[in-house]
């Protein structure tokens, strides 16, 4: 192991190509369901490639999708939503964006403005504070 090779370092720090894939998401979605899987981990690298979306974000809201529609769904019922392929590809669709990492942390939302301050005071130029 040489010095500077990245072992050691947290798996962020060793990506230097944020648009090389890690591989274990793309086969944990194929392994659970091969067809819908492949179809997920081909959406999410084309939503990926092709906007600026993040993934965490384009993740929790494959999950949240994924969640209302169980929600809606009457469970005892024999048309129950978790076994649709819609539902299928949503969750890999979910697991597979977590392949391709973002290319720096989450700038978050925009601080609000701060009111300008003067750092001068009112009094007149050569005046104490101590009167």
């Amino acid at each position: 192991m040489c010095k500077g090779d990245g072992a050691g370092a947290p798996a962020a720090a060793r990506r230097t190509n944020p648009g090389r894939a890690d591989p274990v998401p793309l086969i944990a979605v194929t392994a659970a369901l091969p067809a819908q899987g492949a179809a997920a981990a081909a959406l999410a690298w084309t939503v990926r490639r092709f906007t600026g979306l993040r993934a965490s974000r384009l993740s929790a809201g494959a999950a949240l999708v994924g969640g209302l529609v169980l929600a809606r769904a009457p469970w005892p019922a024999e048309n129950y939503a978790g076994g649709s392929v819609f539902l299928g590809v949503a969750g890999c669709f979910a697991v597979a964006c977590l392949a391709w990492p973002d290319p720096g942390p989450d700038p978050g939302p925009d601080p609000a403005p701060r009111p300008a301050v003067s750092r001068r005071t009112s009094r007149a130029p050569g005046t104490s504070t101590s009167s």
